[in-house]
């Protein structure tokens, strides 16, 4: 049942993470929370939390694992995803990104400076804000593109006037 595979995550997670757990001197319980309704999975704030891989194939739409220690996509792999948040996470590429019907993605407070594996998903809601992007190539091709975030001085006025002027921009400070 989903409230058994629930228990079961946990209890792997909490296993496949001891050493970051004993490593760790902030608060060590594991934050959890599936709502079937909407199916979203939320394992934000999770700071030593480094490997998520028992949660492929979980049943969401909407992930959020910022705030955690995970350095991939691999733990998202077939989970039929629209919505992904992986801010202040220590992710730095996204060639293990496979899912591609994404619809909403936050990579702000990353290493990731390269958004090629982007350039044919649906994305209609990206933020970047303080990564390392500084290259619009592909938010140009990004045609289902509606909001865009960045942080103050990241992509020049120049720049962001050759995207496509539907795009709603919002610039952040902090």
């Amino acid at each position: 049942s989903l409230e058994q595979r629930i228990q079961f995550c946990k209890k792997i997670l909490v296993a496949h993470n001891q050493k970051s757990l004993q490593r760790h001197r902030g608060d060590k319980e594991l934050k959890f929370s599936y709502d079937p309704e909407i199916e979203k999975l939320d394992l934000s704030g999770n700071t030593w939390m480094q490997s998520a891989l028992i949660v492929q194939n979980f049943p969401a739409r909407v992930a959020n694992f910022s705030n955690t220690s995970i350095k991939n996509f691999i733990c998202f792999r077939n989970q039929p995803l629209r919505s992904l948040n992986v801010s202040g996470t220590q992710i730095i590429e996204l060639q293990t990104l496979e899912n591609y019907d994404l619809r909403a993605l936050n990579i702000s407070h990353t290493s990731i400076s390269n958004l090629t594996k982007l350039k044919n998903m649906p994305l209609t809601i990206l933020n970047i804000s303080h990564s390392s992007v500084r290259d619009i190539g592909v938010l140009k091709d990004l045609s289902d593109l509606k909001k865009l975030t960045i942080h103050e001085g990241q992509i020049s006025a120049e720049d962001l006037k050759r995207l496509d002027p539907q795009i709603k921009i919002i610039i952040t400070r902090d």
